[in-house]
């Protein structure tokens, strides 16, 4: 690979360096950047490599529960001598172990595979024709444009700038965005002042540019001192916190519990070992410690199915949050209409200088910009092409449109070298306060804009200026025939003409009329939003239009606003925050708001306790973003939008950011599913045990039998549950409020129902089996199959919460049926493999026993169908 000096590139003249890199201002060809790609391989920085498989194995070996499971192991070969005890608790570890590593495998790759999602975007010229690539295939050579809101994709050199700021702050550490010349350095300089090079990862703030890329991936500033892009975070979630310091909870009081018996074993007389073993297995038992990592495997695959339905989750938290979701603030144009801008009429007072206007106070940046150009396109009977007239009248200066001036101008000679034109467009009411017009046309106008805002389009102004040129050498032969547009200014006449422009705003203009723009409404807009209001969701409608433009198209999606409803971005500027909060929760819209805005309304809604989505595509919508507790941003949201986020939407629809808080609330009921099911397992086998040691009569299963049950047979349909796809019609509760106990009314009671008919069920089948005579291993084989099958039949019921068994598909989740399959071979297998007769303490049984056992099974789910019945019939708490 040649070897380039990055520190030479803002001392060398473009012509040099567009030779150095086989370039030109037309870029480079696909074939060149082609070979240059081979060369110099990806323009992305060094990444640390994951953790390789046999590490994540290892680690499923570094928690508590495992450790109490090898001191129990170790104390129970060494100091009590009973090896088979002791080697079957090493085999529960490691068959333990090794569902962790498959649920933590599984989930660490579904991440993986959404981080591969979020590609970074480049406007290029490649083969003299701009286009968006992956800035990942950016080679040296390339010429990209920047605009505000983008991150700098790799090192350039400025070839034009117009009015650029960029924020270097995560290189230099300077905090103040740095204006940007094209202006060649010629000494050496720091890095702060290189005024003519643009770096990777810094932020476009203002303006716009055209660079030349001279380093890219590893070669550039970033690169070298090894900073890598924030990704998608790996930390655990507020959830898994809560259910890890939950674990504990239940942990300690548990192993309280089974303190308690064990001290009860020996004043009843049993032995030591036996109540060791028994204590330390019903403590194992007793423990969820599989619940972090199916969490962290039921949030990956939530997020997973949140991307099939066209939105992409960054974070793992998002995916836990949005499931709490009670307010959407949603920006109407994209997200609620389809976003295809169309000019659909025009009222202007000189239709060549509007079409002038169109053409050249234009950066084809946007929807509107787009529908503006096309517009301007169709004045055939004028002879006029707005490519041509871009191509003969130069641009001496811009000032780019900002959401929070709400206007772009340009600056352009006109006629002549002398005389000069100022085009601005923007909002109308502004314009016409920059104008020289009568009241009564003033008036005019005005009702025009009412009434072209109630029938639903946004309204676009347009003035103009004539203006005196200061004199500018390049321009010595320019006529209105000039053939290239194309000027080279000083930088001295750069800053003369950037001053004149702003000296020229805000009076003295001719205004020139009007551009209506309609957006059409999206088809599923309405259905999508009777959804969010059946589920408690609050929809509340920002945007930069006029207040009676909004109005009329959220009467068409079926939120009818009073005036009383709604706030503008001047009203909501004259509102002290106290003001804001009083009267926020009746608010429906808020019109004419600017991004900046857009964080007192998310502040302002938090501090009354909601939980708050918030949409947004601009670099100032990104306060409110990350204020917002579900930052959502659509597709081709800028840069830095989209790092602040939490969500993109892949199809900038209202439709998919309701799917996707069905999706957040789906991922709760999956994790309570396993957890009841844990739990359950645990509750049942703890009064087991405790309620014969308080009956005074031989305790029912084994210490070896208790772990096999939890920790061998039930891993799998625990791990199947969190790839539970039923619907359970989450969308007609209100939401879950964000700081609620997962271990909320429902779990207690379904643990409650389905352990205490587990353990009537099996304590009848007990003293029945007690009063036959049989002898222990016989008696305890039949109670540690009754256990066995009866954890697995309850699997079933618990795929859903709120319906009985009988009102939906009950093996429809293949990963449960298989998994079901596998415990029942595994409870087979200790049962009548005679190695694990010997190891476990079983025997055979006869097939009519274990068509008995089964038959009690199903006789046991059916009471837990009865229990869960009555629960939601007659205490009504599932709709």
């Amino acid at each position: 690979m040649p070897k380039k000096s990055a520190l030479s590139s803002y001392q060398k003249s473009l012509p040099d360096l567009y030779k150095e890199f086989k370039s030109s201002e037309k870029g480079l060809t696909t074939e060149v950047a082609g070979s240059l790609l081979d060369l110099y391989g990806e323009n992305v920085l060094p990444k640390e490599r994951p953790p390789k498989a046999t590490f994540l194995f290892i680690s499923q070996f570094k928690n508590p529960l495992v450790y109490v499971l090898l001191a129990a192991s170790f104390i129970t070969g060494i100091f009590l001598k009973d090896l088979i005890d002791s080697l079957i608790i090493l085999i529960a570890v490691f068959i333990n172990s090794i569902v962790g590593f498959i649920q933590e495998y599984k989930a660490s790759h579904a991440i993986d595979a959404l981080k591969s999602l979020i590609v970074p975007r480049a406007k290029v010229k490649r083969d003299g024709v701009t286009q968006e690539i992956d800035s990942r295939w950016l080679v040296p050579g390339d010429v990209i444009f920047l605009s505000p809101g983008f991150r700098v994709p790799a090192d350039a050199r400025l070839i034009e700038e117009h009015s650029l700021k960029i924020n270097e702050a995560s290189l230099t550490g300077e905090s103040v965005p740095v204006e940007k010349s094209t202006v060649i350095i010629r000494k050496e300089a720091l890095l702060s002042e290189r005024k003519n090079l643009v770096f990777a990862g810094a932020e476009v703030v203002e303006g716009t540019g055209v660079a030349l890329v001279f380093a890219t991936g590893g070669n550039t500033e970033v690169g070298k001192i090894g900073k890598l892009i924030n990704g998608v975070s790996s930390g655990k979630t507020p959830l898994q916190t809560k259910i890890e310091n939950f674990s504990k909870s239940l942990a300690g009081l548990l192993l309280l519990l089974c303190a308690v018996i064990f001290g009860i074993g020996l004043l009843l007389g049993y032995p030591l070992k036996e109540m060791f073993t028994l204590s330390v297995a019903l403590s194992v038992a007793a423990i969820p410690e599989g619940l972090v990592v199916t969490v962290t495997v039921i949030l990956a695959l939530g997020m997973q199915k949140i991307y099939k339905r066209n939105a992409l989750v960054r974070k793992l938290v998002s995916a836990e949050t949005l499931g709490s979701v009670t307010v959407i603030c949603v920006d109407k144009t994209g997200t609620i209409t389809e976003g295809k801008m169309e000019a659909t009429r025009v009222d202007v007072k000189d239709t060549m200088l509007f079409a002038h206007a169109g053409a050249l106070c234009n950066d084809l940046l946007n929807q509107t910009e787009t529908a503006l150009w096309e517009r301007v396109s169709c004045f055939h009977d004028h002879n006029f092409d707005p490519q041509k007239v871009r191509d003969s009248i130069p641009r001496f200066s811009v000032i780019p449109f900002a959401s929070s001036s709400r206007f772009m101008a340009t600056l352009h000679p006109w006629n002549s070298k002398e005389v000069g034109i100022v085009f601005v467009k923007g909002a109308p009411d502004k314009l016409l306060g920059w104008s020289k017009i009568s009241a009564s046309e003033k008036e005019s106008w005005e009702k025009k804009i009412t009434t072209w805002s109630k029938e639903g389009e946004r309204v676009l102004g347009f003035a103009y200026k004539i203006v005196k040129l200061p004199t500018v050498a390049d321009l010595c032969g320019f006529d209105s025939d000039r053939k290239s547009g194309r000027v080279s200014l000083r930088s001295s006449e750069k800053k003369m003409m950037k001053e004149l422009l702003s000296e020229n705003l805000e009076s003295g203009f001719t205004f020139l009329g009007l551009l209506g723009i309609s957006d059409p409404i999206r088809e599923e807009v309405a259905s999508a939003l009777r959804l969010a209001q059946g589920a408690g969701i609050k929809v509340v409608v920002i945007t930069g239009d006029y207040r009676e433009t909004a109005i009329s198209v959220m009467g068409k999606i079926g939120i009818p606003v009073e005036y009383e409803e709604t706030i503008s971005g001047e009203e909501l500027n004259g509102l002290t925050d106290d003001e804001l909060y009083a009267k926020i929760e009746n608010v429906k819209l808020f019109s004419r708001v600017t991004p900046s805005e857009k964080l007192k309304i998310v502040q302002a809604f938090r501090r009354h306790g909601e939980v708050v989505a918030m949409t947004g595509d601009g670099v100032n919508d990104a306060p409110a973003l990350k204020q917002a507790d579900i930052g959502v941003v659509v597709g081709t949201a800028t840069e830095v939008a989209k790092e602040t986020a939490d969500m993109v939407l892949l199809d900038s629809n209202f439709s998919t950011i309701v799917a996707s808080i069905e999706e957040g609330r789906n991922i709760f009921e999956n994790i309570k599913k396993v957890l009841t099911y844990l739990l359950t397992d645990s509750f049942s086998e703890v009064i087991l045990v405790g309620g014969s040691l308080l009956l005074g009569i031989p305790i029912p299963v084994t210490a070896v039998q208790i772990l096999w049950v939890n920790l061998v047979e039930d891993s799998f349909p625990a791990m199947a549950l969190a790839f539970e796809k039923e619907k359970e019609n989450v969308m007609k509760d209100p939401p879950r409020r964000i700081y609620d106990s997962l271990f909320d009314k429902e779990v207690k009671m379904l643990v409650f129902i389905v352990g205490l008919t587990t353990d009537l069920c099996l304590l009848g089948l007990y003293f029945f089996l007690l009063r036959r005579g049989l002898d222990s291993t016989h008696l305890r084989t039949l109670m540690f199959a009754a256990l066995g099958i009866d954890s697995l039949f309850y699997a079933l019921s618990l795929r859903s919460l709120r319906r009985n068994i009988w009102h939906f598909e009950v093996f429809k989740n293949m990963y449960l049926n298989i998994s079901l399959i596998i415990g029942f071979m595994l409870l087979l297998l200790a049962i009548y493999f005679p190695f694990l007769q010997r190891v476990i303490g079983t025997k055979s049984l006869t097939f009519f026993e274990m068509l008995v056992l089964i038959a009690i099974g199903i006789f046991n789910l059916s009471a837990i169908e009865l229990g869960k019945w009555y629960y939601i019939r007659k205490i009504k708490r599932w709709r």
